[in-house]
């Protein structure tokens, strides 16, 4: 309703006016029940190069209606005359009410990335690229800033981190063209030569919310995230005997709807792991044998919604530090989401966001770590080891 009311209001503004043409763009919903809608607005006789061009109508829940210019916006140059208009905006969200925009330029001109207010247009940051190369939006980030990339004229991308005050905090440059993020540090990417790539860079901690990539991304095919998180809530551990002696930890997660983490989503999806460090296949724990290309079929070992881990270490050698990512899918759909949100379970039932998350720890002869905690969540577990769930572990067997 508020998206067909945003269109409304443009199209009421556009048949109204008589001076200038008013060229629909995209259309943001912001995830609370406000929406933005974006146009290119052009006099009917330009003067080039016209200022202030981009204009923006946000549309409250209650249906309140806030007109403003996009800040900071280039102005709109002669190249952009005889209907080559740049009206659709690279444009997402993050769950914090900021809205991230990449305006379109002159071919020449420096590609600038913004940052605003939703609800008001007023300018957070503005970061300026380099001139020549266009820029795209990858995702927005958890902490406010903006993952993007510039393309240069041999088609190589470059990604950029830019932080939450509109400053360059990471850029790499890999020689391959549609880089895209999917999950934990994974990147994939197609070069000329060789085909399809992948990459292991920075994690940007994509933001809560349906809208934080432009039209979902390549691997999406253009669908919305569902967005959905994780609860974890169950944690134990236990030590087996010789001759092998382990310490393992079996934490239980469930997937929740963001709007309401005591809801799992009506949808069966499988939930995957995926650590960055050393490229697992989701064959970890509780879930022998399985990859992201395929899936579980519902039953008791693999239930839906649902990941079972299963963290060891042993008395001498394999230490290790890695980072934990998440993924879920629907058996009958060939696309993956990556997890946005870790909660755990207080000691009082209710869930916290895991900042950060989730980094899993192991040192021998002692109890392997989560976020450096033994424990970080409720374990409604009766403190018995043979109680411990140990299915299908080849280390530890039912009792």
């Amino acid at each position: 309703m508020v998206q067909q009311q945003t269109a409304l209001v443009a199209a009421q503004w556009w048949a109204s006016s008589t001076t200038a043409n008013l060229f629909p763009g995209t259309i943001l919903l912001d995830g609370s029940g406000g929406a933005l809608a974006t146009a290119t607005y052009v006099p009917l006789q330009p003067q080039f190069p016209v200022e202030n061009a981009y204009k923006g109508w946000f549309v409250a829940p209650s249906g309140a209606v806030l007109p403003y210019d996009l800040p900071s916006s280039p102005a709109l140059n002669q190249e952009y005359a005889d209907g080559n208009l740049p009206w659709d905006l690279d444009l997402v969200s993050d769950s914090n009410g900021n809205a991230f925009a990449v305006y379109p330029v002159a071919p020449a001109s420096s590609p600038i990335a913004v940052s605003f207010n939703l609800a008001s247009g007023l300018l957070n940051w503005a970061y300026q690229g380099t001139p020549g190369n266009p820029m795209k939006i990858i995702d927005a980030s958890v902490d406010g800033g903006l993952t993007a990339k510039v393309t240069d004229s041999s088609a190589s991308d470059t990604a950029l981190r830019i932080d939450a005050t509109g400053q360059l905090t990471y850029s790499v440059n890999w020689n391959a063209k549609q880089i895209d993020y999917n999950f934990g540090a994974f990147w994939t990417g197609f070069d000329v030569s060789t085909g399809a790539v992948q990459y292991a860079a920075f994690d940007p901690q994509e933001a809560t919310g349906s809208a934080t990539r432009v039209k979902g991304n390549p691997q999406h095919n253009g669908t919305s995230d569902p967005g959905l998180v994780l609860v974890a809530t169950q944690d134990c551990h236990k030590t087996n005997g010789a001759p092998h002696p382990l310490i393992a930890r079996y934490p239980t997660y469930r997937l929740r709807k963001p709007d309401d983490l005591t809801q799992t989503p009506v949808k069966n999806y499988t939930v995957f792991e995926h650590i960055a460090a050393i490229h697992t296949n989701c064959g970890v724990g509780n879930y022998l044998n399985l990859s992201p290309c395929f899936y579980v079929d519902g039953s008791a070992r693999a239930p839906y919604n649902s990941f079972e881990d299963e963290i060891s270490t042993g008395i001498s050698g394999g230490a290790f530090t890695n980072s934990q990512f998440f993924l879920y899918g629907v058996p009958t759909e060939t696309r993956l989401w990556g997890v946005k949100t870790i909660y755990r379970t207080l000691q009082s039932g209710a869930f916290a966001a895991k900042r950060p998350w989730n980094e899993v720890a192991a040192t021998p002869s002692q109890i392997p770590l989560i976020d450096g905690q033994v424990d970080p969540w409720l374990a409604p577990w009766d403190g018995q080891a043979q109680t411990c769930d140990s299915s299908y572990s080849t280390y530890f067997p039912e009792f």
